[in-house]
């Protein structure tokens, strides 16, 4: 990543791109989008959508029919490059077992990141 991100611009982001892909095709009006994910000014908006699209490749399409809406095409990657000791490795494998566990929904997503990961060990 070029630049550092907070923990609160990661939290809103997040927030953004759940809400986003939620709305689905039709997309989310610019109040909406600010009033949910809860922005201050669209500034911080349209910085957030132009660091999304930059630095992690997601496709964010800006509709200018009326009403003006923003929609989400593509989520993007985030690529990650760790150097791990066995207990964190051992903490991330008892954190994806628990997640999918405990939120049946992530169960596929938990073993899909760990196949990701053992591959990127291997």
């Amino acid at each position: 990543m070029g630049r550092d991100v907070s923990s609160i611009r990661i939290r809103r982001l997040l927030k953004l791109l759940t809400y986003l892909r939620k709305k689905g095709e039709n997309g989310a009006e610019v109040p909406d989008i600010m009033h949910h994910c809860e922005y201050s000014g669209r500034r911080a908006l349209q910085d957030d959508i132009r660091l999304l699209r930059e630095e992690y490749r997601a496709e964010i399409i800006y509709k200018r029919s009326i009403p003006r809406k923003y929609c989400l095409k593509y989520e993007g990657e985030l690529l990650l490059s760790l150097s791990l000791n066995i207990n964190e490795i051992s903490a991330l494998s008892i954190g994806l077992g628990m997640a999918s566990h405990f939120v049946p929904d992530f169960k596929n997503h938990c073993k899909e990141l760990w196949r990701k990961i053992a591959g990127g060990c291997a």
